[in-house]
């Protein structure tokens, strides 16, 4: 008896450590400032404004699809999801100090949904900004590899 539930554990643990590995963990969570434009990726729903509606980036470690962003209303009804691929922008190369910390108050990454591009500005807090710099997003385009670690 012992020996089967030792058994049934075992695989039970199992499945569910290679499910977290499929899926990825959650690494981060955060929301598009208020103030700043939709994502190219998003269409503003007729009827409503900018102010009626929150974006919502997930970021899993341990998968090839990383970045999850939500557009949601007021209600907390999700609108619209979309998945891709969030990768350290070229610019931070050199301004990460491990054991330290970053050397620059903006970090840039950027995500990738489709081949459509775009560059996010993260400062200390929940929220980030969508930059609208073409230098940066001309590099996060040139990019040759999706670099995961800074």
């Amino acid at each position: 008896m012992l020996a089967a539930i030792v058994f049934w554990t075992s695989r039970i643990t199992l499945a569910i450590g290679m499910a977290l590995l499929a899926v990825g963990c959650v690494e981060s969570q955060t929301e598009l400032d208020p103030g700043s434009r939709l994502p190219k990726w998003f269409s503003m729903p007729s009827g409503l404004h900018r102010s009626d509606l929150a974006v919502r980036l997930t970021s899993y470690s341990g998968r090839e699809l990383d970045a999850r962003m939500e557009l949601i209303d007021r209600q907390g009804g999700i609108i619209a999801t979309v998945v891709g691929r969030q990768c350290w922008h070229p610019a931070m190369e050199g301004k990460h100090v491990y054991g330290k910390g970053f050397t620059v108050d903006t970090r840039y990454t950027y995500v990738s949904v489709d081949g459509i591009i775009e560059v996010l500005e993260h400062r200390d807090g929940p929220t980030f900004r969508l930059s609208n710099d073409a230098a940066l997003l001309r590099q996060a385009s040139e990019a040759t590899s999706c670099k995961k670690t800074p």
